[in-house]
């Protein structure tokens, strides 16, 4: 869902997003998804998308993807 386009795109360097969008989501059309993607790359973000079945529910397949994509991120080194 792309509910604004700012005038003047943040910076989002060093961001790491992940959109979880489902292929049949009756809410959120597939066009829209794309646009929020580009929208966040040109902003410098790192954009995963990931293209899940159903519709505009969470499944726990939904939270196993977002647990790879985390796990993949998670800095093992302590602060």
């Amino acid at each position: 869902m792309l509910p604004l386009v700012p005038q003047t795109l943040p910076d989002l360097h060093r961001t790491d997003v992940l959109i979880a969008a489902a292929q049949s989501d009756s809410l959120v059309p597939a066009s829209s998804t794309r646009l929020l993607a580009d929208l966040l790359q040109r902003s410098g973000a790192e954009v995963t998308v990931e293209w899940l079945g159903g519709g505009h529910g969470l499944t726990a397949a939904d939270t196993a993807t977002v647990a790879r994509w985390l796990a993949t991120r998670a800095d093992p080194r302590p602060e």
